[in-house]
């Protein structure tokens, strides 16, 4: 008798403790994972739209465009965080030191990652996940309104006169393209670094300094009549502003013997690569999100207006793309780190 109590007594006792490890268990699941390993809920809190930049230039500006767009998409609110400094530098190390949870979205652009990465960051192109190219143009040659400089020919005339000056943002084709100018007339105008797209134009605008070389489409919806454009550095003709010569148009109708390569920004989207390594579902709704809002025709409508004419491209593309002016930029790696 004593045995079967002990018996049933033992049963009890195993059947209580199965019973409290499986309550146990059950209440230890993550809660934003199902069965299948795969989130069901994300995301929950605020996404943060990272600009390294100050506001009021390009980055900052799309970023602002396209963030109630991705509200839309991924169900939570989106905002803009401006971290300048650096030429981008500041912002974008003070991101990839975040937790890659996809909770933070850098946006930044080529040939801002290389040249960094040129210049001592902590960077390389190939650290991050890349979810989108929203925006693209050629550098074009800036001067004030009421400059005195009618084409490209009096800009180097007068370089050959006088140490012209040019505002740049640190380590961009800003630099790249003055310098390449100056050396066609063997002289060296005088760079003036500012922290941002904002402040490098209205540097030329206030007349603190004589020409700038920067982003056709951005440059002009920001700076409108205050400014006029000399050439742009394309292959051919920009579409949209078909009146503009080339830089190589104007060189071979001055008599200079000289072929510049093509320059232009890429505006896109990243995060870390430990993203999409390690949470790959939320890295592709990211993606997702990036697409569907440059469907929307609401958002291009919006971009067309102030001349930052949308031009998605998927990650592998613009990946590949970038990776392309990396291999430009390190090419003349002498210019972007003296």
């Amino acid at each position: 008798m004593l045995l079967k109590k002990n018996v049933i007594l033992t049963v009890l006792v195993v059947f209580l403790l199965g019973l409290t490890t499986s309550l146990c268990g059950c209440g230890s699941q993550p809660a934003q994972e199902g069965t299948d390993g795969k989130e069901e809920v994300w995301p929950k809190d605020t996404i943060t739209l990272v600009v390294p930049y100050n506001a009021g230039g390009g980055v900052d500006r799309l970023a602002r465009a396209v963030a109630p767009f991705l509200k839309e998409e991924l169900g939570v609110p989106v905002i803009v965080e401006n971290k300048p400094g650096g030429g981008g530098i500041v912002g974008t190390e003070a991101f990839l030191k975040e937790t890659a949870d996809g909770s933070m979205i850098l946006h930044q652009l080529q040939p801002y990652v290389t040249s960094g990465d040129l210049r001592g960051a902590s960077f390389s192109v190939n650290d991050f996940a890349f979810f989108a190219n929203m925006f693209g143009s050629a550098q074009a040659i800036f001067v004030k309104s009421d400059s005195p400089y009618q084409n490209l020919s009096d800009l180097l005339d007068a370089m050959t006169q006088k140490r012209l000056t040019f505002s740049y943002i640190p380590g961009s084709f800003m630099l790249l393209g003055p310098v390449m100018l100056g050396e066609l007339v063997n002289t060296e105008p005088v760079g003036v670094p500012y922290d941002g797209g904002g402040p490098s134009r209205m540097a030329l605008i206030s007349g603190e300094v004589d020409f700038l070389c920067s982003d056709l489409y951005s440059t002009k919806s920001a700076t409108g009549g205050d400014t006029r454009v000399l050439a742009i550095f394309d292959n051919e003709r920009d579409e949209l502003f078909p009146d503009y010569p080339t830089v190589n148009e104007e060189l071979k109708a001055i008599g200079i013997d000289a072929e510049l390569p093509q320059l232009g920004n890429m505006y896109f989207s990243v995060a870390s690569k430990e993203l999409s390594e390690k949470y790959p579902d939320r890295y592709e709704k990211i993606v997702q999100a990036y697409e569907n809002a440059f469907q929307k025709q609401e958002l291009i409508d919006q971009l067309n207006k102030v001349g930052m004419y949308p031009n998605y491209l998927p990650p592998e593309e613009i990946e590949r793309m970038s990776k392309e002016i990396d291999g430009v930029i390190n090419k003349y790696k002498d210019i972007w780190v003296n």
